[in-house]
């Protein structure tokens, strides 16, 4: 692989990794880490003396997340874990008398699974955040015009309030987009493209756009489901582009620009060549050999 591509793949990661800093709250094993690595502290601090009663309770909550800190939401199972856990838990907060409640240490446990742990044990709040990765994935990593994303794209797509995702948008009854992750999405690409004029053509479009991914139906029944539209599970994603850059025409560059239509992972063009004030149509797609393939070998 060359330089090129890794660094753009790498520029779409640094990207999600801020998102998933904004979505902390709806991501589950940064929420069990948080949960455990507070309890640890807190054992640590206990002050000598501590009624063994307590100690019990905190080593308790410590060894019933253990088995299930670390994990995400995709793993297996984890949904039954998580309510065995909040049983177990449950359990031992029963036993502590009202006077070994009020200790500081126990409010600061209860405190910290409240904070970090209480939201995941809603009615199919599991199920809501697993859909919400699974947008986030479609919307980033499962598409052809995902693979060349840029620095550029993830900070307009990172700060503009149409193109950003807000996993916190999960805590809203209705959220206003699915999930909190915006379908909409900034475009800025230089792409390969076919002028056809006698023939195709090559040219190479710097190009700027609006793209909107293509989601499934999210039912709001227990549990939430998802239902495949001939639009998610075929166009994927579709757009509009304007473009500038040039073409090799009559044995020369000219200079072209124009309007196109974002269809998957190919963009159809109206380009207009102003040299000699003419017309043609375009196709451009992220990956060149895609072109060959319709086109085969430019002449």
């Amino acid at each position: 692989m060359t330089m090129k591509p890794i660094l753009l793949r790498y520029s779409l990661v640094v990207f999600l990794a801020l998102q998933v800093v904004i979505g902390r709250a709806a991501d589950l094993k940064s929420s069990l880490a948080a949960y455990k690595g507070e309890v640890d502290q807190i054992v640590a601090s206990l002050a000598a003396g501590t009624d063994e009663k307590v100690v019990d309770y905190l080593q308790s909550c410590l060894a019933n997340v253990a088995p299930i800190t670390g994990k995400n939401i995709n793993t297996p199972g984890i949904s039954a874990e998580i309510k065995g856990f909040a049983e177990l838990h449950r359990l031992a907060s029963m036993k502590l008398t009202p006077d070994l409640t009020g200790t500081p240490a126990v409010r600061a446990e209860t405190k910290a699974y409240r904070e970090h742990l209480q939201p995941l044990f809603a009615d199919d709040y599991l199920a809501w955040v697993a859909l919400q990765q699974e947008l986030l994935e479609r919307k980033y990593f499962q598409t052809e015009t995902a693979k060349n994303a840029n620095f550029l794209e993830a900070y307009v797509n990172g700060n503009l309030g149409l193109t950003r995702t807000d996993p916190e948008k999960l805590r809203d009854p209705q959220p206003p987009r699915p999930l909190g992750v915006s379908p909409w999405e900034a475009i800025f690409r230089c792409e390969p493209t076919v002028a056809m004029q006698n023939g195709p053509r090559v040219a190479i479009l710097g190009t700027a756009g609006l793209s909107r991914a293509h989601f499934p139906r999210i039912t709001n029944q227990s549990p939430p489901t998802k239902v495949e539209t001939p639009a998610s599970r075929w166009l994927k994603k579709s757009g509009v582009r304007l473009g500038v850059g040039a073409a090799h025409l009559d044995y020369g560059t000219k200079f072209i620009f124009g309007g196109g239509v974002q269809l998957n992972a190919v963009a159809v063009w109206g380009l207009y060549e102003p040299k000699h004030e003419r017309w043609m149509l375009g196709v451009s797609a992220a990956d060149l050999e895609k072109l060959k393939k319709i086109f085969g070998y430019f002449n």
